[in-house]
Formats: C-alpha cells, structure tokens, sequence
C-alpha cells in the first residue's frame, strides 16, 4: 500500500506543479520526510497530515489518494 500511496502522492504533487518542499511546508514536516515518503521508504509518523497537505495543496478531496492508492493495489 506504501508503494502505491507514495506513487499516487507523487503523481498528484507534480500535476500540481508544487515541489516536495511546498508539501513539506504545509504539511509541517522536513523536506527530507517528504522525499523518504515519494520514495516509499516507511510510513511516515505523521501520515495523516503528510496525506492530508497533499490533498489541500494539490485541490483534491480528502480521501481522494487513499482511493487512488487502493485502486492501483
């Protein structure tokens, strides 16, 4: 689920035109958690608010990633 999260994540950050700093930025988490996120390299500890900026950043509807994410499973 982390791979297709994280893909999903990703995909939405750059249709949006936003850099990995900007989630960062709103989602009150260091650039660096972002990238490990993007490159699925462990759940994040704060998942929720991660999911959460990408989603209000990127103009989509809250839960919109996690059903992309299922989807693609």
């Amino acid at each position: 689920m982390l791979d297709a999260l994280a893909s999903v994540a990703r995909d939405a950050r750059v249709a949006a035109d936003l850099t990995q700093l900007d989630i960062a930025t709103a989602a009150k988490v260091s650039h660096a958690t972002i990238s490990r996120f993007e490159r699925a390299e462990g759940w994040p500890q704060d998942v929720g608010a991660i999911i959460d900026a990408y989603e209000t950043e990127c103009g989509l509807r809250p839960g919109t990633l996690w059903k992309l994410a299922a989807e693609k499973l």
